[in-house]
């Protein structure tokens, strides 16, 4: 592996282990020393398609791979793939694909890849995309405008929480 990209990897699972760990909701499965890939699983809200018509579940999960040309190409389709549920509700992902909206630049750490896969999925950052990857996500958006977050929780607890007074 590349020095740079060996260094690179490691800073960013360093940043994202910190995220998790101060997070209720975020957990994080990586892949090799450092991480060429990690899941992460969020105990977190999202809309799901269900009997009649869309509901609330509990939980999602997203995978990231980091290939050996990251710091100079990132190809979203490469590097992010929305894991489950497979019935999601969300113009910007169509299992297994996921578009976090604007484009991905090479070398983004992956904590910011966390930190717009969550505001995404849950609605917290809310966009009705012109060429959306889920027409009909996109057109459930459109009817039910504006969109109420899934889940409005943050991601990292409030630095204060937890600390003695």
């Amino acid at each position: 592996m590349d020095l740079i990209l060996e260094r690179f990897l490691r800073e960013s699972w360093k940043n994202a282990k910190a995220l998790a760990d101060e997070s209720d909701i975020l957990e994080l499965v990586p892949f090799g020393d450092p991480p060429r890939a990690v899941v992460a699983q969020f105990r977190a809200n999202c809309y799901v398609k269900a009997l009649r018509g869309v509901a609330l579940h509990e939980g999602f999960s997203c995978g990231f791979r980091f290939p050996e040309n990251y710091l100079s190409l990132a190809l979203p389709w490469e590097v992010m793939q929305f894991i489950a549920p497979p019935n999601i509700v969300h113009p910007n992902i169509r299992p297994t694909a996921i578009c976090l909206g604007t484009g991905l630049q090479p070398g983004t750490e992956l904590r910011e890849l966390l930190f717009r896969t969550y505001e995404l999925v849950t609605f917290q950052r809310r966009s009705q995309p012109a060429d959306p990857l889920n027409p009909e996500a996109a057109a459930w958006v459109r009817r039910n405008w504006p969109v109420p977050p899934a889940d409005n929780r943050p991601l990292k607890r409030r630095s204060n929480e937890g600390s003695a007074q």
